[in-house]
């Protein structure tokens, strides 16, 4: 258990980090890391953190989760919308990475289109499709729209056996 002091705690870490075979390959130690970056440094020096685990550890749905965190604080959606759009070719079973794509999408084309890609990779979540119809919802469908939207979630669901 490494000690409580925050400095002790970098020593440790950097020494792990820089010495142990394969800690750059564990997920522990990025994540003691970033939570300590958060303790006592900056967001920049968070997101560096983060976007250097994810050169080592690209497939870890979490940390891509903790990068929108960071970047869903910026007012620019820009940088997000890309960083969830990398995140969901590293992690194409994610559902909530997909729907995070699509919300963070410039507009509603582009939204659209993204969660027609999570349908394609996740055929049978019911996530994705739910996703699919609150957009359709908020951007003006009518009932019988949604309707037909969910007729067609129904049939794949079922085609699928899911």
């Amino acid at each position: 258990r490494l000690e409580t002091e925050p400095t002790v705690k970098r020593s440790l870490l950097a020494r792990a980090m820089g010495t142990v075979r394969g800690a750059h390959q564990s997920l522990p130690l990025w994540l003691q890391a970033i939570e300590l970056a958060d303790e006592e440094d900056g967001e920049e020096s968070r997101l560096s953190l983060i976007q250097r685990a994810l050169e080592s550890l690209p497939r870890e749905a979490g940390l891509w989760r903790r990068l929108a965190m960071e970047l869903e604080k910026r007012e620019d959606s820009v940088p997000l919308h890309a960083a969830l759009g990398r995140a969901v070719e590293a992690c194409p079973s994610a559902p909530d990475l997909w729907i995070g794509w699509a919300r963070a999408a410039p507009d509603h084309a582009t939204a659209r289109q993204c969660l027609n890609r999570a349908r394609q990779a996740m055929p049978t979540s019911l996530l994705i499709w739910l996703a699919a119809c609150r957009l359709e919802e908020a951007h003006g469908a009518s009932l019988n729209q949604l309707r037909v939207l969910l007729q067609r979630a129904k049939g794949e669901l079922e085609r699928r056996g899911a």
